[in-house]
């Protein structure tokens, strides 16, 4: 620690960091409360088909690439006004339903295909709205 005000070292990064670990903290009780043996029955099982370094191994990747695609969020809507980085996401989830369908095959039901159109639609309309001002 520098020394300073309390406050003054609590950067983005450093909010999101605390952030994880309040909502860690705030989450686990419950989750072992309510899905507690469940929970433990199903990583033992998982455990047990992989493997247990190759089940450290894909827990610890999971768990750090989510963390920091969240910190890369985290910094982007301190970089951008909100609507822009909402419009962002939205962009990039039907990307990744789109991917979804080629790569995978996945089908598109109809509820799917709604949601999808409502959300290009909506990114187009803002795109329209925002050259206007």
């Amino acid at each position: 620690m520098s020394g300073g005000d309390i406050g003054s070292n609590l950067t983005s990064q450093n909010l999101y960091g605390v952030l994880t670990l309040m909502a860690l903290l705030g989450c686990l009780p419950v989750a072992a409360l309510v899905e507690g043996p469940r929970i433990a029955a199903g990583t033992a099982a998982t455990v047990e088909k992989m493997g247990r370094r190759t089940f450290a191994r894909q827990l610890l990747l999971l768990g750090t690439s989510h963390y920091f695609y969240n910190e890369c969020a985290f910094l982007a809507l301190s970089s951008v006004h909100p609507v822009t980085h909402a419009v962002a996401n939205t962009v990039k989830r039907v990307a990744v339903i789109l991917i979804s369908l080629v790569v995978f095959r996945n089908p598109l039901t109809p509820a799917g295909a709604l949601g999808s159109a409502v959300a290009i639609g909506g990114v187009f309309l803002y795109s329209l709205a925002k050259a206007r001002c």
